[in-house]
């Protein structure tokens, strides 16, 4: 059963959807009967129903401002949305770089190859793993290798991890190799 408050945001949701499907609809040049702006009601609740009233609101916003062609898919109202999730994801990307310098620079020391300091912090997984990934911590002769190639390459890994937490699964294809490594996982798993 449905909460109180999921059933007045999917009612929200609904209302927000009627008001803008005739705004985009004139905006764009066409008018539409009641039956077609049911068809699109419904449509529309499928393809965005996961979406926060806020959010919504903001694409619809953003959709009227930018889309001059009826009929304005859910895929039309939707890029809005997941332009602003990349941007954010930059963001915390870029902000996850600086992390990694501040540690690199406060806790690594060239003496001490592939450890860090006792009194260091433990960092977030993922900006471990990316660090360990684009060598982060490896002593470079020229500060480029580290600040333009090294960055280039922990932001990919941390935008991969992104993808891979989004999918679910292993980055691997299909095959013996990616079940042998599930099963190897599920055998060292602790118990739960």
């Amino acid at each position: 059963m449905p909460s109180p408050q999921r059933c007045t945001e999917r009612s929200i949701q609904e209302l927000l959807i009627e008001e803008w499907i005739p705004k985009l609809a004139i905006n764009a040049g066409a008018a539409l009967d009641a039956k077609t702006q049911a068809v699109y009601k419904a449509l529309w609740l499928e393809g965005l129903g996961d979406l926060s009233p806020d959010v919504l609101r903001t694409a619809f916003v953003k959709t009227l401002r930018e889309c001059a062609f009826w009929p304005v898919k859910v895929a039309d109202i939707r890029k809005h949305i997941d332009h602003a999730e990349e941007t954010a994801l930059v963001l915390e990307a870029d902000h996850a770089w600086q992390t990694a310098l501040d540690y690199r620079r406060r806790y690594w020391r060239a003496d001490l190859t592939g450890q860090r300091a006792s009194y260091a912090p433990k960092l977030p997984e993922r900006i471990e793993q990316s660090m360990h990934a684009a060598g982060v911590c490896v002593d470079y002769e020229d500060s480029d290798q580290l600040h333009v190639w090294c960055k280039k390459r922990f932001i990919e890994y941390f935008l991969a991890w992104t993808e891979m937490e989004k999918d679910g699964k292993l980055l691997l294809p299909e095959g013996e190799l990616r079940e042998m490594l599930m099963a190897l996982g599920q055998a060292k798993a602790l118990p739960r």
